[in-house]
Formats: structure tokens, C-alpha cells, sequence
């Protein structure tokens, strides 16, 4: 019976976790507008955003945006269109967790991520002991 009980509680716990990679997949507008990230399934327990859409995707000498700032040379030339700024994208205990690129800065942090109904994503990363929080809106596809 303790056996039941147990693997019922599991089984509850993966569909809870499904339901949720479900809500949270799509596109999402971030950086007030400027871009667009598509949340998917990159593993079985994992998702990743990746940018889909610039407002700006050029410099000013007309040159495609590219990952100038990031910390590994070797990657500083690839394309700002595509680049993954979320990963690791995971469900743990009862909430959103993963790893945020900022290509503005070149670093990665922790950040914890909630929807706030099905159509805002309330992304909030912490460093150093400080976070900030930013609302993502749902982007009609």
C-alpha cells in the first residue's frame, strides 16, 4: 500500500512538472520589447530560450549583432539571432530554475522564473546577493 501511494505521489509530481514545461514553452518578449525568446524543450527534464527576433540586429557600421561581450573568445563572433540565453531551464521544488545569459554583459546568473498567469513569465535573477525582476509578456507566434 505505502508502495501505491509513493508511486502515485511520483507520477503526480512528473505530469505537475509536464503541465508546467508546457505553459512556460513559446515566445516570449524580453528586454522591454527589443527582443523575442523561444522557450522549448531541449532535453526530457530540461527547456532553453533562445533568441528568435531583434528590434536591432545590426551595429552601426552595419555589421550583424554578435556575442562581443561573451567571456570566451573563441564565441565572441557568433550571431546575436539564435544565440541560447536561458539554460538549464528546470522544474524544482515547485518552481522554475536556470541559467541566464546576458550577452550585454557577458555573464551568467541564476535566475528563478514564475508565470504570473498564462501570459506573463516573471523572470528574477540573483547576483551577489542582489536580484532584479523582469516580466516577459507572451508574444502572439
Amino acid at each position: 500500500m505505502n508502495k501505491l501511494i509513493i508511486s502515485l505521489g511520483l507520477i503526480g509530481l512528473l505530469s505537475q512538472s509536464l503541465m508546467a514545461q508546457e505553459d512556460l514553452k513559446g515566445i516570449w518578449w524580453a528586454e522591454e520589447g527589443k527582443v523575442k525568446v523561444e522557450i522549448y524543450q531541449k532535453t526530457d527534464e530540461t527547456l532553453a530560450g533562445k533568441i528568435v527576433w531583434l528590434a536591432k540586429t545590426t551595429d552601426k557600421k552595419g555589421n550583424l549583432l554578435t556575442d562581443k561581450n561573451n567571456p570566451d573568445k573563441a564565441l565572441r563572433s557568433q550571431p546575436m539571432m539564435g544565440l541560447e540565453m536561458l539554460e538549464n531551464i528546470r522544474w524544482e521544488n515547485g518552481q522554475w530554475k536556470a541559467t541566464v545569459y546576458s550577452p550585454k554583459r557577458g555573464r551568467r546568473v541564476n535566475a528563478t522564473m514564475k508565470l504570473s498567469d498564462s501570459d506573463e513569465l516573471q523572470v528574477k535573477v540573483s547576483m551577489m546577493g542582489m536580484s532584479r525582476t523582469r516580466t516577459w509578456a507572451r508574444a502572439s507566434e
